[in-house]
């Protein structure tokens, strides 16, 4: 929960430390007890630091709110979730965020009006702390017929014509070695 208010609060960097420990907790065993069992419900505190905290995904009226915070060391972050029946995928950096929906899905960001994300979703670029929408390319009639949503679909053959690992597509998101 401190990670999240962290995140929340503007202290990504500080965020960052409290997540790593949760996530090293049973790998590292730190508490000498993970013979005994994972620890269940610090997973369950990551993905809430994850969504809530760094993407600022939360309830805004009838609409998902969304209003990244991330880390200087994360380039962006990609998490799959539903929310309300329909499959989504967020993508977000410091200044870019991409939603990928199977169906409409009414959003918000800070700064804008709600509107509903139709498939496949939609982009936003942030300038001077202010979220702009970036227009959607005419896909033709076949968009409708792909598959799950997928932000970074056309990022990962560039990222693998490039070399990129997926590590580096996640934005070196492995923590620091001590």
């Amino acid at each position: 929960m401190h990670a999240i208010l962290l995140a929340r609060a503007g202290d990504p960097e500080r965020a960052l430390e409290l997540v790593w420990l949760a996530c090293r907790l049973d790998l590292d065993d730190l508490t000498g007890t993970s013979a005994g069992g994972l620890h269940v419900a610090t997973m369950g505190g990551v993905w809430q630091a994850l969504t809530t905290g760094f993407l600022g995904l939360r309830p805004s009226g009838d609409a998902l709110g969304l209003d990244p915070r991330l880390p200087e060391a994360w380039d962006a972050v990609e998490l799959r979730l539903r929310h309300r029946g329909r499959r989504l995928g967020v993508r977000a950096g410091h200044d870019q965020l991409k939603l990928a929906t199977d169906g409409p899905v009414p959003v918000r960001l800070p700064g804008l009006p709600a509107r509903t994300v139709t498939a496949p979703g939609a982009s936003w670029q942030r300038a001077r702390q202010e979220w702009k929408e970036k227009p959607r390319p005419n896909l033709g009639p076949s968009a409708s017929r792909q598959g799950p949503p997928d932000p970074e679909a056309a990022g990962r053959s560039a990222d693998a014509a490039a070399g990129r690992t997926r590590e580096a597509r996640m934005g070196g998101m492995r923590p620091p070695r001590a």
